[in-house]
């Protein structure tokens, strides 16, 4: 009986850490152009630890931008193609993407900032951007537009719900094998205490 009770509370806690450990969740962001030298808007997803609080992005992409930027063809993966990564602090309260501070370089050719103080908001032009309004620019960040993906939801690696089957199923296997056997063409059980009436 102990090591049936130690199966499922080991069980339990390897569900619970996995869920905490492996769960993300992705977050849009949008910014327009108001001051640069490109207009368009440049869409980004970004993936997140999942819960309230203050977070690194695990991942920035650019789903869309400008063609005249120069950049190629989107999704871009902003955190691999811009070398110097200074900032990529995300905060969520609510289950709602409510701040963003991003600073995204690559060397003295390009960049992508998002909501920096003094900065502003931009992707700067692929082959110049020495200049944040050689791009798409929003410099008092009036068009950023921090929402979360819809189509996205906590995604718990590996699920709970995989771990407890496994484990009942673990269970059902202990249990039909502390069955006692009858033998083959046996009647059934009686209890010898117990005379039938």
């Amino acid at each position: 009986m102990r090591s049936i009770v130690s199966l499922i509370a080991a069980g339990a806690i390897w569900a619970g850490a996995a869920d905490a450990a492996g769960a993300t969740a992705v977050y849009s962001l949008t910014f327009d152009n108001q001051d640069g030298a490109v207009n368009g808007r440049v869409s980004l997803t970004v993936t997140l630890p999942d819960g309230d609080g203050t977070h690194l992005a695990e991942s920035i992409v650019i789903d869309a931008m400008p063609p005249e930027l120069g950049y190629g063809a989107a999704p871009l993966d902003a955190m691999t193609f811009f070398g110097s990564i200074w900032y990529r602090i995300f905060v969520v309260s609510g289950g709602e993407l409510v701040d963003a501070k991003v600073a995204l370089y690559n060397g003295s050719t390009n960049a992508l900032w998002v909501n920096m103080p003094g900065d502003g908001t931009f992707l700067t032009l692929a082959t110049d951007g020495s200049s944040r309004g050689t791009g798409v620019f929003d410099e008092d960040n009036s068009t950023l537009d921090l929402s979360p993906d819809p189509a996205s939801a906590a995604v718990p690696l590996p699920p709970a719900g995989a771990a407890l089957a496994g484990g009942l199923a673990g269970l059902a296997a202990i249990a039909r094998r502390r069955r006692p056997r009858r033998a083959a063409g046996a009647g059934p059980a009686t209890n010898p205490a117990i005379s039938p009436a």
